[in-house]
């Protein structure tokens, strides 16, 4: 079993359709606002009627194909830029020409869609989105959904792509982890030096939490990430965090899934654009997983000596034992 292909046929591409996944953050579609998907590997429209509702449509109009991201919203339909046929808050405008329209959710800060075909099951609450937090931008990345989960379940990593940013210092005197299964996943108990780091906990098909550091009056600030599959080698991931202490509100994005400066520095190190010695930005350590996730092919990563890894493979093996 593969998860890399997303496709609707796809075992993968059916589980991840059978599960929420956010798509959008909220405050990056206004009212009228319209934004060009691709999740899962297909196309989509998403925008916002003036009275607030959002809408997933299908990316191209049913009468000529013309995409419809490049229309307007006139109230509470979506006109195509073509011919000006409209299609409402329902996916539809007349007896003629129809499209899908799959159920939307906003939680949190972010809108979350029901791409399978059957009815959709209800939205796992999720207690941290009712706090404070801040919904992070969206991180598009040209490497697969199930690379960025691995490496977030990849401890032996730390030490050495991360040496650069200091991350590396918490296994300096050697670690250890250990699974606790649980219904919907597992949990990752680390420790390092005798002491009990933050735990990684999955959540099945696509989810983590994860702490990363603030600094050391503040500590560690939780994270809920998914990786949302774009397609087979593309994804973008999804991030809220608490907020250890007041913080400035986030501002909207007008090209949300652009590439960000996360992303052009890292293809600038890539293409020996840029060297490490030159690398200056408080990101570094999204950076350092940057360079080894997206310079090379999409594959699955061993996983005897990472316990973590291992009960993700199991976790999506057992999810499709027909296939192997």
């Amino acid at each position: 079993m593969s998860p890399l292909e997303v496709h609707a046929k796809s075992p993968a591409g059916r589980l991840l359709r059978a599960a929420w996944q956010p798509v959008a953050r909220s405050i990056d579609l206004p009212k009228a606002g319209i934004l060009a998907l691709r999740m899962l590997s297909q196309d989509w429209t998403l925008w916002r009627s003036e009275a607030g509702i959002p809408v997933l449509a299908e990316a191209f109009c049913p009468h000529r194909g013309t995409r419809l991201s490049l229309g307007r919203v006139k109230g509470e339909r979506l006109e195509c830029h073509h011919h000006g046929i409209c299609f409402d808050t329902f996916g539809w405008s007349n007896e003629t020409f129809s499209m899908r329209s799959p159920p939307l959710q906003e939680q949190g800060g972010l809108i979350f869609a029901w791409l399978g075909e059957e009815e959709a099951a209800a939205l796992p609450p999720i207690p941290e989105l009712q706090g404070p937090v801040r919904v992070l931008a969206p991180e598009s990345w040209p490497c697969s959904f199930y690379s960025r989960i691995q490496n977030s379940l990849d401890i032996r990593h730390v030490a050495h792509a991360h040496r650069r940013s200091g991350l590396a210092t918490l296994l300096s005197e050697g670690w250890e982890s250990k699974v606790e299964e649980e219904d919907s996943g597992f949990v990752l108990h680390l420790s390092a030096g005798g002491k009990e780091l933050p735990k990684i906990r999955f959540v099945m098909p696509n989810r983590l939490e994860f702490f990363t550091p603030v600094s050391p009056e503040l500590g560690w600030r939780k994270h809920i990430v998914w990786r949302v599959p774009q397609d087979a080698v593309h994804c973008v991931s999804f991030t809220v965090a608490s907020l250890p202490a007041a913080e400035a509100p986030a501002a909207p994005l007008a090209r949300p899934f652009a590439p960000s400066q996360i992303a052009e520095l890292g293809e600038a190190l890539l293409e020996g654009r840029l060297q490490w010695e030159e690398l200056k930005t408080e990101h570094l350590t999204e950076v350092e997983d940057y360079v080894a996730l997206c310079g090379g092919p999409a594959t699955l990563w061993p996983s005897e000596e990472e316990p973590g890894l291992a009960a993700l493979h199991a976790r999506w093996r057992g999810a499709f034992p027909e296939t192997g």
